[in-house]
């Protein structure tokens, strides 16, 4: 819980102190090559979305191109933020359920090195046991996912997220149940 708080913070920071700020170019190629190292990441984990990743990623390129061609720092940065931007509109999915999964991995790994009861450890092992199973659906879900565009592929990343919420939901309520 705690973690999944402090990544919420994190995150809410970065959309405060980010989206309140100009951009400048040198953040933005930090997020350029933040995004084309996600973006290398996701099309190897999950080679049935490298169509829409990669189409994305041609537009946002395509948009970077523009923005290497302007002289005005401000404009410039403020184009290479739009690129980034369009890259994000796919490519944020996937960063989420990395995150998401790391988040649930981190709970299981703090959930099984507390010593309980034998009767609380049986329910452990059914939290964990479900946990480590979403993740494991979700993957299969990504990996052998079949759509026609990115409207589809977007609700099935979707659909993948929301599981991964639920599973993270459940341990944090078995941790907060144990704790009382």
């Amino acid at each position: 819980m705690k973690k999944i708080i402090a990544l919420s913070l994190f995150f809410s920071l970065f959309v405060i102190t980010f989206s309140g700020c100009k951009p400048t170019a040198k953040n933005e190629v930090k997020y350029w090559e933040n995004n084309k190292k996600e973006f290398a990441e996701a099309v190897a984990l999950y080679p049935s979305f490298k169509g829409v990743l990669s189409a994305k990623m041609e537009e946002a390129k395509k948009i970077w191109s523009e923005a290497e061609k302007i002289s005005n720092e401000e404009n410039k940065a403020k184009k290479m933020k739009e690129a980034n931007e369009k890259i994000d509109e796919v490519l944020n999915q996937f960063t989420q359920i990395k995150y998401k999964i790391q988040g649930i991995e981190r709970s299981i790994g703090d959930l099984n090195g507390k010593k309980l009861k034998p009767s609380v450890h049986r329910k452990r092992l059914e939290i964990t046991g479900k946990a480590k199973a979403v993740i494991q659906e979700a993957g299969n879900k990504l990996r052998n996912a079949t759509f026609t565009g990115e409207e589809e592929a977007l609700k099935v990343t979707k659909d993948v997220i929301g599981s991964l919420i639920t599973a993270q939901q459940n341990i944090d309520s078995f941790i907060k149940s144990i704790k009382k």
